[in-house]
């Protein structure tokens, strides 16, 4: 499976990374949602995003909006973030769910979160 990492912490980035590669996983990184935009454009085949919530340029409202406008829609979505009010977080899943988001993280996470949510993802599609 190809997965799209996109996260401007570094730290976050090699851990997912490293967590999925172990997993047999390709994966792709981004630094921030400007150019997980453009790793998609060039990558029409990835699976899953794991995509930040908060982040400099290109955060992820602006990052979904934009794969819709693009039509770039069709990977299963899971959101990174360190908020803690689930229902917060739920309701954005809620209202971007038409673009492939399907779930979210709460930060910090282990490997076994990472895997599950992986394959939550994957059953969606």
């Amino acid at each position: 499976m190809k997965v799209l990492i996109v996260d401007d912490s570094k730290t976050s980035r090699v851990v997912i990374t490293t967590f999925l590669q172990k997993l047999g996983h390709e994966v792709l990184s981004a630094n921030n949602g400007a150019e997980g935009l453009d790793v998609l454009h060039k990558n029409k085949n990835i699976d899953v995003i794991f995509l930040d919530w908060h982040m400099p340029e290109v955060d992820a409202p602006m990052f979904l909006s934009l794969l819709k406008t693009e039509n770039l829609v069709g990977p299963a979505i899971v959101i990174l973030s360190a908020e803690k009010d689930l229902k917060k977080i739920q309701e954005l899943v809620d209202k971007w769910n038409h673009v492939g988001l399907v779930d979210f993280v709460s930060k910090p996470y282990t490997k076994e979160i990472i895997e599950e949510k992986l394959k939550k993802a994957t059953l969606i599609e």
